[in-house]
């Protein structure tokens, strides 16, 4: 297969063009070349094209070799320049190598041409590739050079003889030494070290130094070749000729240099950081220490509020005793476990080291089964209870603990009249929304009962709380009575046009009046 070669030809002959592209392609050259004649063909088609090799002629009528030359060195391009000439001496010939020329070769001896475009083509590739790798060295140098000016740690480079050799310039402005001086001291020393300055023997003499976190780490690496990590170690150094206890986080590197050890050490000082973290632990300490004092405030008053509430109640269940009245009796029952509902949050809250929330499905296991042993029946209902742990807040669960306190209630005095019967309370949360669901099977609704008009203290505080709560209050569908509380999350909640709606009216069926209760 032939080699494409592109070849730039400054001859004014062109017979002698003919001749050197021939030689070239019987050489298994596939040539493209192009020939001029004036310094301005010459420009354009440096600036136009990309060559492989330039072919002169030393003297044309209006142009020469030597003046060739002198426009490819002015572009900066390195490409073969091979002078071809008929006649010229010796001394014309040393000029032009000098001058820069590649070679040169007679036009009676042009057995050589290809030979030596071959040959300055890979010294001019050879070439290409060393100023690239030159290049990408200085690059990686310029890198090292910034980084090493710029980083935001000391980096000291110790030798064998645990002598500081360089630093950067980080630690020059610590240490107070140009960083292009020679070193020659110890770690200790040049970072002002006490134990070391104070020692005849310098760093690693004092009786301190043996247990030197910083010395342990660079000896481990120059004779091991392990390196170090986030180091943390106080030490105490001269700040201003003042000597101050300071923590420094170091890490130490080898760095092997042919047959010399040497030690890379990166140390930052971190004393603003560490009185920074110890304030910061102080100040979580007093707030921890205030929660605390507000949980067990907290706890307190809920304690008293319980205390108070069932204080209440009894008064009320006392008060009930003496009244002879049948409906009084049971309104002030009714209001006595509206109380107890009410006391019981707070009873919960009191005995949980979590304040800011109920438990609201344990909340309806302890609820529901005390008001249907309130209630004295012939024939008792039973209860089933299907709950998801549910969390609400105070502000949600008391009104909550009401509602729920007055549906079954009005499902214990109105659902199974004559017989035996269950009440189900069910409870579900998703993604902070609650449903809650008070049903039974027994007598249902009246024709004519409509549950947002009902004017009963009961549906009256159910009504409010719901509306309190924002959320939605769903009655059906049949059979028997099935009450459905919907509240939306505090992240949805706002105030909706409409707080209640009826997902079904009980199916119609002839029975006793409304009861007073409803």
């Amino acid at each position: 297969m032939s080699k494409r070669l592109r070849v730039l030809q400054i001859e004014d002959s062109e017979s002698d063009a003919a001749l050197i592209v021939r030689l070239l392609e019987k050489d298994g050259y596939d040539v493209h070349a192009e020939r001029v004649v004036t310094a301005e063909q010459m420009r354009g088609a440096l600036e136009g094209q990309s060559w492989e090799v330039i072919v002169a002629d030393y003297r044309l009528p209006k142009f020469d070799a030597p003046s060739a030359l002198s426009i490819l060195q002015q572009t900066g391009k390195d490409i073969p320049f091979i002078v071809v000439s008929g006649a010229i001496g010796e001394e014309t010939a040393v000029s032009i190598m000098k001058s820069g020329a590649h070679d040169y070769l007679l036009k009676d001896r042009l057995e050589r041409l290809a030979p030596a475009v071959a040959r300055e083509i890979r010294e001019a590739r050879s070439r290409q590739r060393q100023r690239q790798a030159e290049e990408e060295r200085n690059a990686a140098y310029s890198e090292l050079a910034a980084i090493n000016a710029n980083a935001p740690v000391m980096l000291l480079v110790v030798n064998a003889e645990f002598r500081v050799e360089k630093v950067n310039k980080l630690a020059s402005q610590v240490t107070g030494r140009p960083a292009h001086e020679p070193m020659g001291e110890t770690p200790g020393e040049l970072i002002g070290c006490v134990t070391a300055l104070r020692n005849p023997g310098g760093c690693g003499a004092g009786p301190g130094c043996k247990e030197c976190a910083v010395r342990k780490a660079v000896s481990d690496t120059l004779g091991n070749d392990i390196s170090h990590h986030s180091i943390e170690t106080w030490k105490q150094l001269l700040v201003g000729d003042v000597p101050q206890d300071r923590c420094l986080l170091f890490s130490t590197t080898p760095l092997v240099l042919g047959h010399n050890r040497k030690v890379l050490i990166c140390a930052q000082d971190i004393t603003p950081l560490k009185q920074t973290e110890q304030d910061l632990r102080m100040t979580v300490d007093r707030l921890e220490l205030a929660l605390n004092e507000r949980a067990v405030l907290f706890q307190e008053i809920h304690h008293r509020v319980k205390n108070n509430l069932q204080i209440i109640a009894s008064l009320l269940s006392m008060q009930a005793r003496l009244v002879k009245h049948r409906e009084t009796v049971d309104k002030l029952k009714d209001t006595e476990h509206r109380v107890k509902s009410m006391a019981l949050i707070h009873e919960q809250l009191y005995n949980q080291k979590d304040i800011g929330s109920v438990d609201f499905a344990d909340y309806i296991q302890r609820l529901a089964p005390r008001l249907l042993s309130s209630y004295e029946r012939a024939d008792p209902v039973s209860l089933r209870l299907d709950l998801e742990p549910t969390k609400l807040t105070l502000d949600r669960s008391i009104p909550c603990g009401l509602i729920l306190n007055e549906l079954i209630t009005n499902a214990l005095k109105y659902a199974y009249p004559k017989g035996k019967g269950e009440i189900v309370v069910s409870l579900s949360s998703d993604a902070g929304d609650v449903k809650m669901t008070v049903s039974d099977s027994g007598a249902g609704l009246p024709v004519d009962f409509d549950w947002r008009k009902s004017k009963s203290l009961g549906m009256t505080i159910v009504q409010a709380l719901t509306k309190q709560l924002n959320g939605k209050l769903e009655v059906g569908p049949p059979p028997g009575a099935v009450f459905t509380l919907r509240i939306p999350s505090d992240a949805r909640r706002s105030t909706p046009d409409r707080y209640f709606s009826s997902v079904a009216q009980r199916t119609p069926q002839q029975g006793p009046p409304v009861p007073a209760g409803l």
